[in-house]
């Protein structure tokens, strides 16, 4: 057997979408499966550098990565279907010989997949990461949002199954598509070797990873940031894009919060697990509570932070307790004098941190990229009687390695 991600953005795309993509298809090796990955070029650049020091991942000899130059459409537009058809064409090829499990989350691919799935060897599924067959829980519905849901309705039933990130997201898409194969399995972590616990407390840092964007909690972020200087306790976030990353210092300069909130820019995964593992004693997870927060997201900043074995205080939302369960340190964003307390408390107390350190270090062994790996290859395996190469002659399919 032999897995095929596609994902139509560049390389070295900022955000965390192609580097969830790259870690799905870099977990597979593990098993000893053959892994593809098909993604826009970006530019020029050496495959194996990036891979290295951008996305902070060894080469592995099963591992193919296939970067494909985005088609012109017009002065400043681009287009995917160079992409599609090189995966297309590399899913043909290798199925002549072999079973292929080909995987995206570009709904502009669903049309090629189902007609894969025509091929006896080849079998597509469609990982989720949203909620478009249905629209009337979106506050203002898009042209965009509309061609998602036509192609959802159009091409899902022709594919093999779908890929849910969410348990919430399962069980909506169980009402609308009942008859498709399903399988919950949320994203991973990579774990971090082990720091003294001690050291990691007497840091008194505490990271928030992702958009500065208030629905993302950052607002919440902007009120404690004050106290929480006054209590010696330093907040760093990390995330944005440099234009709007100065454009916000400004702001905080204003509002003379310049002082009391580091703004650092989107950096590459390698960089962003290096200021976490160097700095991070807490990451706070604040989502507020909506639709898209509660039901459809998998917080990749949670996963980031259990990587490190360092505590998070997340909103009390299905979304981050899934990911945590019971090592979730637990809030309500509109308490923030609650939030400024639990903080100041923990990182106060040396037991009750290392407690937490303890727990997030035990979720994060539940789960890692390659326990993911390993439930979607049973998924596959299952559906097509498949058993690869990895697992002949045994009753499940048992990883190399779990890194």
């Amino acid at each position: 057997m032999t897995i095929i991600w596609v994902n139509k953005r560049n390389w070295k795309h900022e955000g965390p979408i192609v580097h969830m993509a790259l870690l799905n298809a870099h977990s597979f090796t593990n098993l000893g499966i053959h892994s593809h990955f098909v993604v826009g070029a970006g530019d020029d650049s050496s495959t194996e550098d990036d891979l290295i020091d951008h996305y902070g991942l060894q080469p592995h000899p099963l591992l193919a990565i296939h970067r494909i130059p985005r088609g012109k459409q017009g002065d400043k537009k681009t287009s995917s279907q160079p992409i599609f058809r090189y995966a297309t064409r590399l899913a043909r090829q290798l199925g002549q010989s072999q079973n292929v499990i080909v995987v995206s989350r570009d709904s502009g691919f669903l049309p090629t997949m189902a007609r894969l799935c025509r091929y006896k060897k080849i079998h597509a599924y469609y990982e989720l990461h949203d909620f478009y067959a249905r629209q009337n829980w979106k506050e203002q519905v898009r042209f965009r949002d509309r061609r998602e849901q036509v192609l959802e309705w159009l091409f899902l039933r022709s594919i093999n199954g779908i890929i849910c990130i969410t348990e919430e997201m399962r069980k909506l898409y169980d009402q609308v598509f009942p008859g498709i194969q399903k399988i919950t399995v949320p994203l991973g972590t990579s774990p971090f070797p082990k720091q003294e616990i001690n050291k990691l407390r007497q840091k008194r840092t505490v990271f928030y990873v992702g958009h500065l964007q208030g629905k993302k909690g950052f607002s919440t972020i902007l009120d404690i940031a004050l106290p929480l200087k006054e209590r010696g306790i330093h907040l760093v976030c990390l995330g944005g894009y440099p234009n709007a990353v100065s454009r916000l210092r400004e702001n905080l300069k204003e509002k003379g919060l310049s002082d009391a909130i580091e703004i650092i820019p989107f950096q590459g995964p390698a960089g962003m697990h290096r200021q976490l593992d160097e700095r991070a004693s807490l990451g706070l997870s604040l989502l507020e509570d909506d639709f898209y927060n509660r039901n459809l997201t998998c917080p990749v900043k949670v996963l980031d932070y259990l990587s490190h074995g360092i505590p998070v205080l997340a909103t009390a939302l299905p979304s981050n307790r899934e990911l945590l369960d019971q090592a979730g340190i637990y809030t309500d964003s509109s308490l923030v004098s609650s939030i400024i307390d639990q903080i100041s408390n923990l990182l106060d107390d040396e037991n009750l941190y290392a407690s937490a350190v303890e727990a997030s270090r035990a979720r994060c062994q539940k789960l890692t990229w390659g326990t993911r790996a390993l439930k979607l290859a049973e998924f596959f395996k299952t559906n097509h009687q498949l058993i690869p190469e990895a697992a002949f002659g045994r009753r499940t399919v048992s990883p190399k390695s779990d890194t």
